[in-house]
C-alpha cells in the first residue's frame, strides 16, 4: 500500500483571509481545543427515549399553558418564559422531563427570532445530555433558517454562524461535519440573495460571501484528503509500526496540520523526512530527561528552527515549525549563560509567535496555565468567602453574566445601545445616550471583563462561546486598526478597556494567538502617551487627565501581569503625570492639574501609586484612604470601582468597612425581575458614565466590584 503525504498548507492563508471577513467567526486566532464527542460523554445523561420525551412535552405544555398563552399576547414575555423553562430543567431529577423542558425552550426561542439564544440553549442541553453537539446545532440552524426563510437579516445570521461552526469543525479535525455546516451556510446565503432580490436590495456582500463559501469548500475538501491520508497511514502502522512513510504522513498531519505536537512527535521521529525526524528525536529525548539543561533545550529549539529554514518547505509548514520552536525559545528567556544566545532566543520567540496553538502542553494537562495576577480566579468561591463575599455576591455576579450574555450581538460584540441586541429589542431601559452608543469596542470590552473576572474564558467555564466571539470582535478591531482597537464613537478610554480585556484573556489562558493583538493594543497606548506630561486623554499625545490615565495605566499593569512587554520609559513618564496632578503631598489628585481634587480622581491616583510601589502605610496613602473611607460608597459606580480596588489592596479595617457598605448598596440595587434581571442602573446611576453608557456600563462595573475578592 502506498502512503503519500498531501499538504496544501498554502490554503491556511485562504482560511485566514476568509476569517477576517466572517464577523461571527474567530479564525485569525481560532480555537483548537476540541469539544469532544458529546454523544458518549460519561458525565452526562443518556438521551431519553423519544416517546418518553414526547409524553413529557405534553405535560410541560399543560403545566405552562398560561405562560405560553401570555407570550402569544405579549411577545416581550418570551425571554422570561425561556428562563423559567430552563430553570425548571436544571432543578428536576427526571431526565425525560429535563430534556422536554430544554426542547420546549428551544422551540420557544426559535419563534422568538434569536439565533444566538437558540444555540445557547442547544449547548446547555448538550452539556446535560449525551448528544452530538454539532449535529444538534446543525438541526437548530436548519430549523431557524426554515422559520425565517424570507428574512434577509436572519438568513445572513444563519450563514455567518454556520460558517463559524464549519470553521470550528475543521479546527476540531472534523471536516465531514464542516461540509454539512457549509451546506447550511450556502443555502442560507442563497435564500438571503433571493430575499434581497425580491426587496431590490444590494447584493454585493452576499455575492462576495458566496464566493468565500465556495473557496472554503475547497479548503475543506483538501482537509478531508489530508485526514484520509492520515487515517490510511494509521491503518498501515497497525501492522507495520516502523513504516517510514506512514509515520511521516501521520506525524506531519498531527504536528504540522493540527498543531498537536505531543501526539505526533513519536511518529515524526520514525518518519522518512530526515530533518523533521532528527528534530523530533531530539525533543523526545529532552522530554524523557529527568533534569534537562537549558543548553539541551536550546539545541532542540535550534534544530527545529533550522528545519523551518529548509529549502522548498511550504509556507504553512514553516510557520507551524517556527511557532513550536518559538515556544521553546520563550521558556529559555533569561536562562542562558551566553548573551548572544539570549538575544537570539528572544528574537526568534518574537518572530515565531510562541508555541504551537493546539497542543502547547501534553493532553493530560487539562487545566489552562495561569500566571500570578490571575491565579485567584481558579478559586473564586473560596476566595470570595474568605475575603468578605459569599454565596450572595457570587449569585449576583452569576445573574449579571446571564444578563450580559443575553445582550450579545450576532457579530460577537456588544453595544451600549441595548436595543441592538436581538434578545432585548428595547425591553431594557437606560440604554446609552449620545455618541457612546456607537462605541462598540468599549461596550464589548466592558461586557467581557466580568466574564474574565469570574474566571471564565474561551477555554474554561460555561460561557466559552460568548467569550470566544467577544474576544474575536476585539481582536479583529485591533488587527484592522493596527493596534488601535476602537472606531466610531470611541477614544483612548475605549483603547484602554479593549487592551485590558485582551491582556487579561491572554494572561489567564496563555493562548499565544492572543499575544500579538494584546501587545499591539498596548503598544498603541504607549505610543499615544503625552510625551511631555506623561498622561493620556481622548486622543493620542494630548495632555492627559486622571480619568483617562486610570484606564491606560490599568491596561499596562494588566499587560505586565500577563507577561507582555511594557516600555519602562512609559512608566517613568506616568509617574511624572501623577506628580503633576497630585496635591496634599500625594493624598489627593486633580483632573488635568493639582487643582480641584475629587473622590474618583483621588481613588485612581492612590491606586496607581500603590501599584507603582508605594506601601499601604505611606503617609499619603493612609491620609487619602481615610478621606475616601469617610465618604464611603455612593451612587457613582466609577468612583466605587476604583475605590474598591484601592481598599482591597490596602486591606485592614478600611477594606472591611468599605466591603460591608458596598455589598449592601450593590446587592440591593441589582434588578431582580423582568428582562432587566441581573443588571444594574437604578440606585447606582450617579456617575457621569452612567448617563453616557447606560445599563451595560453600570452592570459591568458593579459585577467587577463584586469580583474584587479574586480579581
Amino acid at each position: 500500500m502506498t502512503v503519500s503525504f498531501l499538504g496544501p498548507y498554502q490554503l491556511r492563508s485562504t482560511l485566514a483571509s476568509a476569517a477576517a471577513r466572517v464577523a461571527a467567526g474567530w479564525l485569525c486566532i481560532a480555537l483548537t481545543t476540541a469539544r469532544g464527542d458529546d454523544s458518549t460523554h460519561p458525565d452526562r445523561l443518556p438521551r431519553p427515549a423519544s416517546q418518553a420525551v414526547s409524553t413529557a412535552e405534553g405535560l410541560v405544555a399543560e403545566a405552562y399553558e398560561a405562560d405560553f398563552a401570555a407570550v402569544e399576547k405579549d411577545p416581550t414575555q418570551l425571554s422570561a418564559l425561556i428562563a423559567k423553562l430552563v430553570e425548571a430543567a436544571t432543578k428536576t431529577d427526571q431526565p425525560d422531563r429535563a430534556y422536554a423542558l430544554f426542547s420546549m425552550a428551544e422551540k420557544t426561542a426559535l419563534t422568538g427570532g434569536s439565533l444566538a439564544g437558540l444555540l445557547r440553549l442547544v449547548d446547555q442541553r448538550a452539556d446535560r445530555f449525551r448528544v452530538a453537539r454539532e449535529q444538534e446545532r446543525l438541526v437548530a440552524l436548519r430549523a431557524f433558517q426554515a422559520a425565517h426563510r424570507t428574512d434577509r437579516g436572519k438568513l445572513e445570521e444563519v450563514c455567518r454562524q454556520a460558517m463559524a461552526d464549519a470553521q470550528e469543525c475543521i479546527l476540531n479535525d472534523d471536516p465531514d461535519a464542516a461540509t454539512l455546516m457549509l451546506e447550511v451556510a450556502k443555502k442560507a446565503n442563497e435564500s438571503a440573495l433571493a430575499a434581497a432580490r425580491k426587496a431590490r436590495e444590494k447584493l454585493t456582500d452576499l455575492k462576495v460571501f458566496g464566493k468565500e463559501i465556495e473557496a472554503y469548500r475547497s479548503f475543506i475538501e483538501e482537509r478531508q484528503t489530508l485526514k484520509a491520508a492520515a487515517s490510511q497511514a494509521r491503518a498501515v502502522l497497525e501492522t507495520r509500526p516502523d513504516h517510514p512513510q506512514a509515520n511521516a504522513t501521520l506525524g506531519r498531519y498531527e504536528c504540522l496540520v493540527l498543531g498537536r505536537w505531543f501526539r505526533g512527535l513519536a511518529a515524526l521521529a520514525k518518519g522518512d523526512v530526515p530533518d523533521l525526524a532528527d528534530s523530533a528525536k531530539q525533543e523526545l529525548d529532552l522530554l524523557a530527561a529527568t533534569d534537562p539543561s537549558p543548553a539541551a533545550a536550546l539545541a532542540v529549539a535550534n534544530a527545529w528552527w533550522a528545519a523551518s529554514q529548509a529549502e522548498g518547505r511550504e509556507p504553512g509548514e514553516v510557520a507551524e515549525i517556527k511557532r513550536h520552536a518559538a515556544g521553546m525559545y520563550r521558556d529559555l528567556d533569561g536562562k542562558l549563560d551566553d548573551p548572544t544566545d539570549n538575544l537570539l532566543a528572544k528574537k526568534r520567540a518574537t518572530e515565531g509567535g510562541g508555541d504551537s496553538p493546539a497542543d502547547a502542553t501534553p493532553p493530560s494537562e487539562t487545566e489552562p496555565p495561569r500566571t500570578g495576577g490571575f491565579a485567584g480566579r481558579q478559586q473564586a468561591a473560596k476566595l470570595a468567602a474568605a475575603g468578605g463575599g459569599g454565596a450572595d455576591t457570587e449569585a449576583a455576579v452569576d445573574l449579571a453574566l446571564v444578563w450580559l450574555a443575553a445582550h450579545q450581538l450576532p457579530d460577537g460584540g456588544w453595544s451600549f445601545d441595548l436595543g441592538q441586541a436581538p434578545e432585548c429589542r428595547g425591553m431594557c431601559t437606560h440604554s446609552s445616550r449620545g455618541p457612546k452608543r456607537e462605541d462598540r469596542s468599549a461596550a464589548t470590552a466592558m461586557a467581557l471583563l466580568p466574564f474574565l473576572g469570574r474566571g471564565f474564558t474561551h477555554r474554561e467555564g460555561p460561557y466559552k462561546k460568548e467569550v470566544e466571539a467577544g474576544i474575536g470582535f476585539l481582536v479583529n478591531a485591533t488587527l484592522q486598526g493596527k493596534g488601535k482597537a476602537y472606531g466610531t464613537g470611541g477614544n483612548l478610554y475605549s483603547q484602554g478597556l479593549a487592551a485590558i480585556a485582551l491582556a487579561e484573556c491572554y494572561g489567564m489562558t496563555k493562548d499565544k494567538r492572543l499575544s500579538a493583538p494584546a501587545q499591539a493594543a498596548l503598544n498603541y497606548i504607549m505610543e499615544a502617551q503625552d510625551p511631555n506630561g506623561g498622561g493620556w486623554r481622548y486622543s493620542a499625545r494630548q495632555p492627559g487627565d486622571t480619568s483617562a490615565f486610570g484606564w491606560q495605566f490599568t491596561a499596562l499593569k494588566t499587560g505586565h501581569a500577563a507577561g507582555l512587554q511594557i516600555n519602562p520609559l512609559t512608566i517613568k513618564r506616568a509617574v511624572s503625570f501623577l506628580d503633576f496632578v497630585q496635591s496634599d503631598g500625594g493624598a489627593a489628585y486633580g483632573y488635568t492639574d493639582s487643582s480641584s481634587p475629587s473622590l474618583p480622581r483621588t481613588a485612581i491616583g492612590l491606586l496607581c501609586r500603590l501599584q507603582l510601589g508605594w506601601k499601604a502605610d505611606h503617609p499619603a496613602i493612609v491620609k487619602g484612604v481615610q478621606s475616601l473611607s469617610q465618604a464611603g460608597p455612593d451612587t457613582d459606580l466609577y468612583f466605587c470601582y476604583y475605590a474598591n480596588r484601592l481598599m482591597h489592596e490596602v486591606g485592614g479595617k478600611a477594606w472591611i468597612a468599605w466591603n460591608a457598605a458596598i455589598k449592601i448598596r450593590l446587592l440591593g440595587a441589582q434588578a431582580k425581575a423582568g428582562h432587566s434581571a441581573g443588571s444594574w442602573y437604578d440606585g447606582v446611576d450617579g456617575g457621569h458614565g452612567a448617563d453616557a453608557a447606560g445599563r451595560l456600563y453600570c452592570t459591568s462595573l458593579a459585577a467587577m466590584i463584586l469580583e474584587q475578592y479574586y480579581r
